[in-house]
Parts: structure tokens; sequence; C-alpha cells
């Protein structure tokens, strides 16, 4: 492992014990000029990349995009995800490769509703057959103490 003078770790690996170099990897790991983690490489020990991010950081330090890939030549995957925020650096949306979109609403500071995509196929034999997932809410309750024995 290398670490660097702010102890953020650059670098780590790991050998599997068989010694077998496909089994083994190497991670490094990048940042930005403030010292925030903007992605990181994962290889193999034989140098063949098994996974990869990005992150696109906003003025505050929060993740506003980040693109993972997996594998790499012909046979690789990729998928970004984007996020947004409130002035409380709590999440407001995430919106996924295929372009649909939750939701998470907040009262006092606590989440209040999160809403999936507006719709899923429930039966990818009949794309006619949609489901529409309702909103997940989250009752609150309020205790009062009272003195023992009243």
């Amino acid at each position: 492992m290398a670490v660097r003078a702010d102890g953020r770790t650059t670098h780590e690996s790991k050998t599997h014990p068989s010694g077998q170099a496909t089994l083994s990897q190497t991670t490094r790991y990048h940042y930005d000029a403030a010292g925030r983690l903007t992605g990181y490489e994962q290889h193999n020990g034989a140098g063949q990349r098994i996974s990869a991010a990005i992150y696109q950081l906003d003025a505050l330090g929060r993740t506003s995009e980040e693109t993972l890939s997996y594998g790499q030549g012909s046979s690789a995957i990729s998928a970004t995800l984007a996020q947004s925020w409130n002035a409380d650096g709590q999440k407001t949306s995430q919106t996924y490769p295929d372009g649909s979109t939750a939701h998470y609403h907040y009262e006092q500071g606590l989440l209040k509703t999160a809403s999936p995509p507006a719709s899923q196929t429930s039966n990818p034999g009949n794309p006619g057959n949609q489901s529409h997932p309702a909103p997940i809410t989250w009752q609150s309750y309020a205790w009062t103490a009272r003195a023992a024995g009243s």
C-alpha cells in the first residue's frame, strides 16, 4: 500500500495466495487538488482492468455524477449515475443510466418519501403489463417524557 503525505491511499495491491496473477489485484485512487476522491482503477495481476470509477464533484465536494465501468475492451460495460442535492446536503434525486429518476423528499431534515422511478416493467414478456410503484412514506411519531409513576 502506498499513502500520500496527507494520509490518503494512492494504491494498494492484494496477491492471491495461489500466486495466480489474474486472481490478484491492484487498486489506484485518484484525488482532486482538495484531496477529495475523484475515482479509482482496479486491475488484476496481469494488468487487465477489472473496474473503474470517475466521480464528478459539485462545488461542495458532493458526488454529482459517477461513471462506473467493469471489464475492458469490447466486453466492457459502463453506467453513469447522476445525483442532485438540496441546501442541507441531502440527496434529492438519483438518475439512472436509462434516464429514469428516483426522488427523495425531506421534512424537518428527515427523509419523508422516497419515490422510485415512475414505472418498471413487471413482466418483461408482456411490455404492456406495467407496474407503477407508489412512493414510500414514513410516519413520524413524537414522544413525551413523563415522570415515573404518573
